[in-house]
């Protein structure tokens, strides 16, 4: 069966899946229909149906004489999940964006019970980074930091989780390390991911301090393995289809801050490579510090960072939405052996071997489904010698972003 094939039969099952749980609604149930901010909800008793999505569009203004300045549609999310019967749910996920097209991101069936035990089977993401997993509709700033280039994506696996009595989260599952909408498996072993985090200080209400870590861990041998970093503005550092990869460990760790309407969060990941005859590093970290003018909070759940809903949503003449400021500095450093193993790849690109970041940005969120950010980076680069990028060692980027969300 050709991966085109399979990918259809993920389709086509999930969608069946999809038309019974509606079909069993009409058949036994009185059914309700709700348009909350989340989206559209089909109910009846013993089965659930919620559309939804977003809409990301940009204008984007750069120094850079060889882009130019421009609008793109960055990204298009649209998702279907489900309950067909008590404690089993399906998610159906695609996207629409300016550089890879259609795509099928999310397409699992999950089980979890009463007391929040859960068990996944599908495609979906890798357990790692809060930032990784969540929405692009949901960040602090016009796209994720440079450790964001390291994250693992999406996989075809099974995946347990579990919370704990002491507000911890832990998630564990086998992969096939593939990744994004590679169907099948390029050798017999299997990816292995690990996370935990939870909330490990909190010192009580009124606007207390509050302090969750975040640890994970995947682990796996690879048959070749594309290596591709971009700047936050999306400027090509490294590219090359690394077959001499063997295998791949990759360690993260968070640390997340939380005080009234002030966030802290530290992100640092480290992916290790081992080749035929040497081993390999790249490295990335992360500071990001926000903080809602308007007296909102963010809120961190199961490993995930919230929706927010402004205190006073706009209104001509009343409430004027939610305003938040955010800072972020972001590294990332690529050890030169495996710049060395890249530049025997044919038609790998190697233009730098470390890149850091500044960025600022402001959010008006209006309404909880509407998010407007204007976000300017300054990258500098360490380019390679005979590199398309020296003599442009600094890049200067605005990015303004709306968002539609209903998620």
């Amino acid at each position: 069966m050709s991966r085109r094939q399979k990918k259809s039969c993920w389709q086509i099952t999930l969608t069946v899946i999809a038309c019974l749980s509606l079909a069993n609604a009409h058949a036994n149930d009185t059914l309700t229909i709700a348009q909350t901010d989340n989206g559209l909800h089909i109910n009846s008793d013993n089965s659930h149906l919620h559309l939804g999505g977003y809409l990301l569009v940009d204008a984007i203004a750069e120094d850079n004489a060889d882009r130019h300045n421009r609008f793109d549609l960055f990204n298009a999310w649209l998702h279907l999940t489900g309950q067909v019967a008590p404690g089993f749910s399906y998610k159906i996920q695609f996207s629409l964006d300016d550089s890879s097209g259609s795509r099928l991101r999310d397409a699992y069936i999950n089980y979890e019970s009463q007391t929040g035990h859960g068990l996944r089977l599908g495609h979906y993401d890798v357990p790692t980074l809060s930032e990784h997993l969540s929405a692009l509709g949901y960040t602090d700033l016009a796209g994720r930091s440079l450790v964001d280039n390291l994250t693992p994506g999406r996989d075809v696996g099974i995946m347990m989780y579990t919370p704990t009595r002491d507000n911890w989260f832990i998630s564990a599952g086998l992969f096939n390390g593939n990744g994004i909408d590679a169907n099948g498996e390029d050798n017999d072993n299997k990816d292995i991911a690990i996370r935990a985090t939870g909330l490990l200080y909190d010192a009580g209400r009124n606007n207390g301090l509050r302090l969750y870590p975040d640890i994970s861990m995947t682990y796996g041998k690879q048959n070749g393995e594309r290596l591709l970093i971009r700047s936050e503005a999306g400027t090509v550092i490294l590219d090359a289809n690394s077959n001499a990869v063997d295998q791949r460990q990759r360690l993260a760790s968070s640390l997340y801050a939380i005080k009234g309407s002030t966030s802290l969060r530290l992100d640092y990941l480290q992916n290790d490579y081992q080749f035929n005859n040497d081993n390999g590093q790249i490295k990335a970290g992360s500071l990001l510090l926000t903080h809602y003018l308007t007296g909102e909070q963010s809120r961190y759940k199961k490993g995930l960072f919230q929706k927010i809903k402004p205190a006073q949503p706009y209104q001509s003449g009343k409430g004027g939405g939610a305003w938040q400021i955010a800072l972020r500095l972001s590294y990332l450093e690529i050890a030169d052996s495996v710049l060395q193993h890249s530049l025997t790849v044919p038609g790998s690109s190697v233009y730098a071997d470390d890149i850091n970041a500044k960025s600022i940005g402001v959010t008006w969120l209006p309404h909880a489904n509407v998010r407007c950010n204007a976000t300017a980076i300054h990258s500098r680069v360490s380019p390679r010698s005979g590199s398309p990028l020296s003599g442009r060692e600094e890049e200067n980027t605005l990015i303004i972003r709306s968002t539609l969300q209903f998620f």
